[in-house]
């Protein structure tokens, strides 16, 4: 006999967040519920987890504040327990109700008739016997449909999800999860400084601060210190990994997301985890490091580990496809509307990236407003170029005129009509700084326009500029200083 629950609504609430610590505690009390209930779930020796894999680590009251729980649990039973889940799911909305409602100074009772109805935590009861229950049940839940509340009762919740209210409430001191610190300062991270911020206090203030420092010590104050990124990722194709692996596919993503947390919470690296239950990620990152290393680095470092833990699926699979980790990442300056942004890192994925797999999509919002976006796959030669030459920008290997993508962009029409590249550069580039201080730099750019060239199809040559576009002028951001 098989289990399967779920909870939601996670996206919906989320969005409800405009400050990083309200978008954590939208994210991380629905983890915080769903633990809840794993544990008394556990205590029952004749519960079996088939998802997630647990292990008594992953209970611990004191986690960090890093929801590693998602929205479903699996488990098989020797015989029915609907009175004690019941009753388990009532204690956890009754708990979360308290949490909420001494965190707004509002009745208990209140909140809970609101929590009730709100937060959904269905199951599913399965008597058929199945080859793999977890493929099996998984489909099911994915049928479960989800009533909207109305509106006006989101009060409760709304209130609750306010930065001061979190950072006083039980559900933020219990879990330990330290300071919490502003866009500004995890966006700056690579700056090597550390300037003292109250969150109370603007983040222009914090920039003045920050770049008062870093002109005492000689350092230059990188464009880049003012935007943040913010990932979503996510498995390929696991529903062929539980297809061939059943419960083992649990113990491959939990030996991910440990080694994930690992990397992600490296010292001085400033991530700040959302989430990372089952194969879905979701953190805050700056876009540039102090060792050098790029946004782009730190994803190469999470693939790894992905790959690492589903190797032995991935050799031998027998269907032939394998499973690989997408990601979706949007850049955007301090002051854009985070949850704007949060909208479109998880459209970035879940749009663009899971489309293709095995693959990222990168949105960035200047501060300007301008948008620019490009989609590759991770073993694409276009990627790997785009990397190398990001590398050696960075480096100082090679350098770039200023603004050339733009005069690119506008030659766009010759560039399209097969005009020979060589030439084209010859003609357009031709002032002696772009034969000397500017020749590397351009002669990779060229190479990497021949690629994208010779990739068009028909009536797609737009999009493959534009993917140029947006990945030099990514590199243009991250090479930029303030008094460019």
């Amino acid at each position: 006999m098989y289990y399967g629950i779920t909870i939601s609504p996670i996206v919906e609430t989320i969005s409800m967040g405009r400050k990083m610590a309200e978008i954590w505690a939208a994210s991380y009390m629905f983890s915080y519920m769903m633990k809840n209930l794993a544990s008394k779930l556990k205590d029952n020796p004749d519960v079996k987890f088939l998802v997630p894999h647990v292990e008594d680590s992953l209970f611990e009251k004191r986690d960090g504040g890093i929801g590693r729980f998602a929205d479903r649990i699996i488990i098989e039973t020797k015989k029915e327990i609907d009175g004690d889940l019941n009753r388990f799911v009532q204690e956890v909305k009754e708990n979360v109700s308290e949490l909420i409602a001494d965190a707004i100074n509002e009745d208990k009772n209140r909140v809970f008739e609101f929590i009730n109805t709100y937060i959904r935590i269905p199951y599913i009861k399965v008597f058929q016997d199945f080859k793999n229950p977890i493929k099996e049940v998984s489909r099911l839940l994915n049928n479960i449909d989800y009533f909207e509340c109305p509106s006006d009762y989101k009060d409760y919740l709304q209130r609750f999800l306010i930065r001061e209210r979190i950072l006083k409430s039980r559900l933020y001191k219990d879990c330990g999860k330290g300071g919490y610190e502003s866009i500004a300062e995890i966006a700056s991270k690579g700056s090597g400084v550390k300037v003292k911020f109250a969150l109370d206090k603007e983040e222009d203030d914090y920039y003045k601060a920050l770049k008062e420092q870093l002109k005492e010590s000689e350092e230059p104050f990188l464009k880049v210190y003012k935007y943040i990124a913010i990932v979503h990722a996510d498995g390929d194709n696991l529903s062929k990994v539980v297809e061939e692996k059943g419960k083992k596919t649990s113990e491959m993503i939990f030996n991910f997301t440990k080694e994930a947390e690992k990397i992600l919470l490296k010292k001085d690296r400033g991530c700040n985890i959302v989430f990372m239950g089952g194969d879905d990620l979701l953190f805050f990152s700056p876009v540039y490091f102090r060792d050098k290393s790029t946004i782009f680095d730190l994803i190469d470092e999470l693939r790894e580990k992905y790959d690492e833990a589903f190797k032995e699926f991935n050799k031998n699979t027998q269907s032939g496809i394998q499973t690989s980790l997408s990601f979706g990442v949007s850049i955007s300056y301090y002051k854009f509307p985070l949850y704007e942004a949060l909208k479109e890192s998880r459209e970035a994925l879940f749009a663009k990236a899971k489309s293709k797999k095995n693959a990222v999509c990168v949105k960035v919002r200047k501060h300007s407003g301008q948008l620019f976006e490009f989609t590759e796959q991770f073993d694409s030669d276009i990627y790997t170029d785009f990397k190398n030459l990001l590398k050696r920008a960075l480096s100082d290997e090679i350098e770039f005129p200023h603004s050339f993508q733009y005069k690119l962009r506008n030659l766009k029409a010759l560039i399209e009509n097969n005009i020979n590249l060589d030439n084209f550069f010859e003609n357009f580039f031709n002032e002696e700084i772009h034969k000397t201080k500017f020749k590397a730099g351009l002669i990779e750019v060229k190479g990497l326009l021949e690629k994208y060239k010779n990739r068009v199809k028909k009536g797609s040559f737009d999009e493959e500029f534009n993917n140029l576009f947006s990945m030099l002028s990514m590199i243009k951001l991250l090479e930029g200083r303030e008094d460019d």
